[in-house]
């Protein structure tokens, strides 16, 4: 394991060509043609190929892939699923809102159409009738 180097990587980047080069033992960096770049874990489950985004470059550097990859595939070889269980758990914290959090994801994105007035008076609103309420 460990065919890839920063260098390279940070070459790769900065040509923004596409290309996926794989680290060895399923650990990927794959640069898309818009220049997003991403860990990805390849692996089978019940002799299905399978994908894991481990999380993006540079954010995760290249050790801390390492790290992650190995230890996805310790969960594999003992019969997880990786891939599915990410899956699930964004599904339970999607089904986990809150009225509150529900509340703030509607002012910031009501905040980009809304004038600051109708934003802070529906705040108010919101903060005075219906969160002490149900929230």
């Amino acid at each position: 394991m460990g065919k890839l180097k920063d260098v390279q990587l940070r070459n790769w980047v900065k040509a923004g060509r596409p290309l996926a080069k794989a680290d060895g033992d399923g650990l990927t960096f794959t640069l898309s043609a818009s220049g997003t770049t991403a860990w990805v874990l390849r692996y089978y489950v019940a002799g299905k190929r399978k994908e894991l985004t481990l999380g993006r470059y540079p954010d995760i550097p290249l050790t801390k892939a390492r790290e992650r990859a190995l230890e996805a595939r310790a969960k594999i070889q003992g019969g997880v699923d990786v891939g599915r269980e990410k899956q699930r758990a964004k599904q339970a914290e999607a089904r986990a809102w809150t009225v509150r959090k529900l509340v703030e994801d509607y002012l910031t994105r009501a905040a980009e159409r809304l004038a600051e007035g109708t934003i802070s008076q529906r705040r108010q609103q919101l903060n005075a009738h219906v969160l002490p309420i149900i929230g």
